[in-house]
């Protein structure tokens, strides 16, 4: 019986060092390929994002304080 459990213990052991090792291992690929350096290029294309996703108008209702506020376009 104790060699049953020796074998379960190291086959366990096996299996849960490969997998902390695959989860290190994809951890450290994303944080090599994710990072940008910052550069005007990058800068930009957040900027073009930020243009994409920017909402197309807002929502004034009639009682708010700030409706002669909210410039119309």
């Amino acid at each position: 019986m104790a060699n049953q459990e020796q074998k379960f213990f190291d086959s366990f052991m096996l299996l849960l060092g490969v997998w902390i090792g695959a989860i290190a291992g994809i951890v450290l690929f994303a944080d090599f390929v994710g990072h940008g350096d910052g550069t005007a290029e990058n800068l930009s294309a957040i900027g073009l994002v930020d243009e994409r996703i920017r909402p197309i108008g807002q929502v004034a209702l009639i009682g708010d304080a700030d409706v002669d506020v909210i410039p119309a376009e």
